[in-house]
């Protein structure tokens, strides 16, 4: 019974409180009755129910995001690089696809600079044997070098992140309607 009614009190602070729903796997707050703190240990708590805030973790800053690539000796290519620009405002997305080493590259770093300012990019060239980790991380720290830090913050603060679709759509919410550009270059090695 105890359990449940600290439970209930916990989501009740949520809600009330107007926090983020990531406050339910982040949160540095828990509500204890006597019982439960003899259980996990905790002393100074008597009576029904007790707040306890924990200390806070120190949070490091997440590293600068990657600049797209520096595009040198870019001619001849202007019709491509019209359509690719037009399609990109007209549906929201491109793919580039083609041989290795035609300038798929190249091209995609132009089409990025003439839709969103460079600060407004996202880079990411992935690696071979790289995994979706390394993605979410550096996606949650360009969110929060653009003042949306709760998912980086969850990363940094949790020994078990939640798993990658929640990571993915927290991390789409953030950055939707802001005007970033997310170009994920080499795609073929996931």
């Amino acid at each position: 019974k105890g359990y449940r009614e600290e439970m209930r009190l916990f989501l009740d602070s949520v809600l009330r409180s107007d926090r983020s729903v990531l406050d339910l796997l982040r949160s540095d707050t828990t509500f204890l009755n006597e019982r439960g703190a003899r259980q996990y240990g905790i002393s100074n708590v008597s009576g029904d129910v007790h707040v306890t805030q924990a200390a806070p973790i120190e949070v490091q800053p997440p590293p600068e995001p990657a600049p797209s690539p520096v595009t040198t000796g870019f001619v001849g290519r202007e019709r491509e690089l019209a359509y690719y620009t037009d399609i990109l405002h007209t549906t929201g997305r491109v793919i580039i696809t083609g041989m290795p080493g035609v300038g798929k590259t190249a091209l995609a770093a132009k089409v990025a600079l003439n839709v969103a300012p460079a600060q407004k990019i996202f880079w990411h060239t992935f690696r071979a044997g790289e995994g979706v980790d390394l993605l979410l991380w550096e996606l949650a720290g360009f969110a929060a070098w653009h003042g949306k830090a709760d998912l980086w913050q969850l990363l940094q603060r949790s020994p078990q992140p939640p798993p990658h679709e929640t990571l993915v759509v927290s991390l789409l919410h953030a950055l939707r309607g802001q005007g970033y550009l997310l170009s994920l270059d080499d795609l073929q090695f996931v």
